[in-house]
């Protein structure tokens, strides 16, 4: 092996510590935007990314809520009947992520609105001002919606 090759070689195993930082700085814990926030906790399950709400800023319905006054929220949306009275505290939200080193990204996961009962196609960027771009969509990314989550000092 020549100089050059031997160097092009330490040039490429001295990046990949470098993505694979990257990939990690998403795991954590993050707060929602919106009106009704809740931090979830991001972790890998081998090179899959996964979701669950740890903590509702509101974990109880209103006072005035039609259904469900002051009580304890649930996933009362969800278009399966059986899933209605499951707490949203605790729940996987997001699931089925891989890292694309290409993109800087995590993809091809999915993403589970409780307030809405819906679910979407996801990805997740990491922004270069320490904050993440949650992009939900349905069919192509330009049909969706983005979150930013900001990360919850340790």
């Amino acid at each position: 092996m020549n100089i050059r090759n031997l160097l092009l070689l330490m040039i490429l195993v001295g990046s990949i510590p470098a993505a694979a930082a990257d990939a990690d700085a998403v795991l954590g814990v993050w707060r929602t935007a919106g009106d009704d926030p809740a931090e979830i906790t991001l972790v890998r399950d081998g090179d899959q990314l996964h979701g669950s709400i740890t903590r509702l800023l509101e974990p109880r319905f209103p006072a005035d809520d039609e259904t469900h006054p002051g009580q304890i929220k649930v996933d009362r949306e969800n278009p399966d009947p059986a899933l209605r009275t499951r707490q949203v505290e605790g729940m996987e939200i997001v699931w089925g992520f891989s890292w694309d080193p290409r993109d800087e990204r995590w993809e091809g996961g999915t993403i589970y609105d409780p307030e809405s009962g819906n679910t979407y196609r996801c990805y997740i960027v990491m922004r270069d001002d320490g904050t993440l771009k949650v992009r939900g969509y349905i069919g192509f990314a330009l049909l969706g919606r983005t979150e930013v989550w900001t990360h919850v000092a340790d």
